[in-house]
């Protein structure tokens, strides 16, 4: 921007910089968004992992990392293969395996 310029005002629909968010991926309020609906889905499946304190925040990181892997998933098959995002999914995926079985 030229000296003396004012940087332009906020634009509405760019709320936490949604038009600089390609996929997702790298994004915690996407990630925590989708990890969100992870939870909701395993607690209607199995209710019990929504009361058990113990495993909360291993219940937390698994769905994390399980939003993160099918994030980065869906960037892949829309054509994202950049090896950074390549390297995160495959090391989401491995500790989502992680997590998932120590659950149970």
């Amino acid at each position: 921007m030229p000296a003396g310029e004012r940087h332009p005002d906020y634009q509405p629909g760019n709320r936490y910089g949604e038009l600089s968010v390609r996929h997702g991926a790298y994004s915690p309020r996407k990630v925590g968004e989708l990890a969100q609906v992870v939870r909701d889905e395993l607690v209607a499946m199995v209710p019990s992992l929504g009361s058990d304190v113990e495993s909360a925040s291993l219940l937390a990181a698994y769905c994390r990392a399980t939003a993160r892997e099918e994030l980065g998933h869906l960037a892949i098959e829309a054509g994202n293969l950049s090896p950074r995002l390549l390297e995160a999914v495959s090391a989401s995926s491995r500790v989502a395996k992680e997590l998932g079985d120590s659950l149970g």
